[in-house]
């Protein structure tokens, strides 16, 4: 299996993960719950499946067997689609281990050695789109379970014949940093990377029933991860995190009220996890997998936590947006200039 292929079964598999998670979170609100039970199982799959990636991170680090955690993952998926007529809160249950599991494993196993951003940006670009397709097929109430079984089963079929994990645990080949200089650059790029999910979390509820707008938004995220992890690689990761974040202020703030200038804005911003998740594994190279479960998993969590305090009535401020973005693309110039003085050079 030649790796490009290997970043596209994965792809695939985050996919179609992400679209049944819509599916099963959607599916909720048309049973019989309160408000308040709605909230509680939202935030149980949440940490479940956002902040149970670092807790899964460390058996990845102990026990190395990527192929045989998809396949469990993909079984389990299975098991939250047979359960969620019957018992919703199981299939919360299941899904939202699936997907810690899938997100980590996949995210290690799009690692490249050389440290580039591509295979992540492969990786992590249908996610998004998943994740809306799934929750409007719920919206519509489609009948979605057989054809998501037969996804999955097919999909395991695919992992089981043909796919070819990577030998062992793998860790970039690029040179230790300066050990006084190493927290503090984790603490200032862990910062920027919550702060940038955060802004993210705010426009995942733009127009919350309006699909046209969520799905144009998620194709947009899509490409910009795709488009964002090839230029990084070719002008510097922490560069074009730079001039991407940049870019995207006046269009999540001034111009957002545009569909295609919101577009524009979610697509910049979205571009730059693939290259920030590498410099976060080139930063903790020792434990890539922890790196993974911080980029794709804690940061989001941080975020989503804040829906559920008083924090949400100012979310979608332009000043609080504006200013977090500049914080954010601050942070990161402070990265790459003591980052520059140390062993540690980002490209």
């Amino acid at each position: 299996m030649s790796q490009t292929r290997k970043y596209l079964t994965l792809g695939l598999g985050h996919g179609i993960n992400d679209c049944i998670a819509g599916f099963i979170v959607g599916s909720l609100f048309y049973h019989n719950y309160s408000s308040l039970e709605l909230g509680i199982y939202t935030l149980i799959y949440n940490l479940i499946a956002f902040g149970g990636q670092l807790a899964f991170a460390k058996i990845l680090e102990t026990i190395f067997m990527p192929k045989k955690y998809l396949i469990g993952a993909f079984l389990l998926l299975v098991a939250s689609l047979g359960f969620l007529n019957f018992s919703p809160k199981l299939a919360i249950l299941f899904s939202g281990i699936a997907s810690a599991v899938i997100h980590v494993t996949g995210g290690v196993e799009s690692i490249r050695k050389d440290g580039k951003a591509f295979g992540i940006g492969i990786f992590a670009s249908p996610g998004v789109v998943g994740l809306i397709v799934g929750g409007y097929l719920a919206y519509k109430r489609i009948d979605f379970i057989l054809p998501a079984i037969g996804m999955c089963l097919s999909y395991l079929i695919l992992l089981m014949i043909s796919y070819k994990p990577s030998p062992n645990y793998l860790k970039p080949e690029i040179e230790e940093p300066l050990v006084e200089r190493h927290d503090v650059l984790m603490i200032i790029l862990l910062t920027a990377i919550s702060l940038r999910s955060f802004i993210w979390d705010v426009f995942q509820m733009v127009k919350q029933e309006n699909y046209n707008w969520l799905i144009v938004v998620a194709i947009a995220a899509m490409f910009g991860k795709l488009i964002g992890s090839f230029l990084a690689d070719k002008i510097g990761h922490v560069k074009y995190s730079i001039i991407a974040l940049c870019l995207s202020l006046p269009f999540l703030t001034i111009l957002k009220k545009n569909i295609v200038t919101l577009g524009i804005g979610v697509s910049l911003l979205q571009s730059t996890i693939p290259a920030t998740t590498a410099m976060l594994v080139k930063l903790m190279r020792q434990k890539p997998a922890i790196a993974v479960s911080i980029s794709f998993g804690l940061s989001v969590f941080i975020a989503i936590v804040l829906f559920y305090t008083p924090a949400i009535q100012y979310i979608n401020n332009n000043a609080l947006i504006f200013f977090t973005l500049l914080a954010s693309t601050l942070l990161l110039l402070l990265f790459n200039k003591l980052s520059k003085k140390g062993r540690y050079v980002s490209k």
